[in-house]
């Protein structure tokens, strides 16, 4: 199998070019009545600038160009076979990219001749007076002068983060009955080393993970990741049923938006690598129950038997709930449909998390490809280029939980 495939989110609102007036020699501009300039420039490099108006309005801009999201690129074989000597013949290996990009503007109107102060005159002096009161605009001796100030990049935060999985260490994790969260830890500690994180970061990550199902840590972890690059974010935790809680974390936005990322990355590739392997080695009266830990405490469960119909898909939760996708096995070589899909409350899966559930499989260059009716989540419709036959109950509770979970 060599599925690979990505999520991401982003926004642009930026000025690549200010408009305006850019010369080398003097400009002479007269306007009959109000001159504008809104995060544009009437600049000469050598010579002056003469603006004659009847009132000028002036405003700066401040842009930004954000992008959270990751990549997978993998072959996964978690189960290879042994040879005649008995050692485990796996050439696979996971990859995996999460790319952050948080950039700041600063774009000033100005006016400038040559690194000066242009010579700006007013005709309507009584009417500007009453623009800049009522803050329709500045005064006229605040506009900028300094060309050098008219595009600013003010803040510019990159992260790439590559854990690369090597097939020997995923494969001991797994014999061991261990999750990959130690290279994610591993990655985590080099972001340290190389002064993307810090050491409190890395202090902290360890002590989110004991929430992380808990959906009030959960509210303020989205929080914190909406506030941009390089911001510090306090998490309050409560007692939980454990005894443990009660804790206040601080955490930078970097960090978890790295870590959140690295699990993602774990998370979706055990995933496709788990349906890809019951699907293509069940046969039989073979029956399929393989987990395998992710990371922060989850852990990816296949259960079934192809050839009986169905596969079910669970993620299991440190606290013991777990969300379940039944998977039915359609006369189309190679596709599945799901059946019915709950999360870890044991009420269906909204639309979006069945859409990336569905979008990260299908986008995996595999021969399993998943296609579903949304009525299989707690929406309604179909899913654009996918439908399925298959029903389900919507906006009834899992009738797997029994609530001892």
């Amino acid at each position: 199998m060599q599925p690979g495939f990505g999520s991401g989110k982003g926004s642009t609102n930026w000025i690549d070019t200010p408009a305006g007036l850019y010369s080398t020699g003097d400009q002479n501009i007269t306007v009959g009545k109000n001159t504008n300039l809104t995060a544009a420039g009437l600049i000469s490099t050598d010579g002056q600038v003469n603006l004659d108006t009847g009132t000028l309005t002036w405003s700066d801009f401040v842009g930004s160009q954000k992008y959270q999201g990751y990549q997978v690129n993998a072959d996964i074989d978690l189960y290879g076979g042994k040879d005649a000597n008995g050692i485990t013949q796996n050439n696979s290996s996971a990859e995996g990219k999460y790319q952050l990009d948080d950039v700041e503007q600063s774009v000033k109107a100005t006016i400038s001749g040559s690194g000066d102060m242009g010579n700006i005159t007013i005709r309507n002096p009584g009417q500007q007076a009453a623009l800049e009161q009522s803050g329709q605009t500045g005064r006229v001796d605040q506009i900028n002068t300094d060309p050098t100030q008219l595009n600013v990049v003010t803040k510019n935060k990159h992260i790439d983060l590559e854990p690369y999985i090597s097939v020997q260490s995923l494969q001991a994790a797994v014999d061991a009955g261990k999750s990959i969260a130690d290279a994610i830890n591993e990655a985590m500690a080099k972001m340290v080393a190389d002064g993307t994180i810090s050491a409190a970061d890395q202090k902290a990550l360890p002590k989110l993970q004991q929430y992380a199902n808990d959906p009030e840590v959960q509210k303020q972890e989205s929080q914190c990741l909406q506030s941009g690059a390089s911001e510090v974010c306090t998490i309050k935790t409560s007692v939980s049923e454990y005894g443990y809680g009660g804790e206040t974390i601080v955490v930078s936005t970097d960090a978890l938006q790295a870590f959140t990322g690295a699990t993602g990355v774990a998370t979706a590739a055990v995933a496709a690598g788990l349906i890809a392997y019951a699907y293509n080695t069940n046969s039989g009266e073979q029956f399929i129950d393989k987990i395998v830990p992710i990371a922060n405490g989850l852990q990816g469960e296949i259960v079934g038997n192809k050839d009986d119909g169905s596969l079910t898909f669970y993620i299991l939760y440190p606290d013991q709930t777990k969300a379940r996708i039944g998977l039915g096995v359609t006369a189309t070589n190679g596709q599945l449909a799901v059946e019915y899909a709950y999360g870890p409350d044991g009420q269906p899966l909204s639309t979006a998390t069945l859409d990336d559930f569905v979008n990260q499989i299908n986008g995996a260059g595999s021969t399993v490809q998943i296609v579903y009716n949304q009525k299989s989540g707690s929406g309604s419709g179909s899913n654009g280029s996918s439908t399925s036959s298959s029903s389900s109950s919507t906006g009834s509770p899992d009738p797997e939980d029994d609530n001892t979970q």
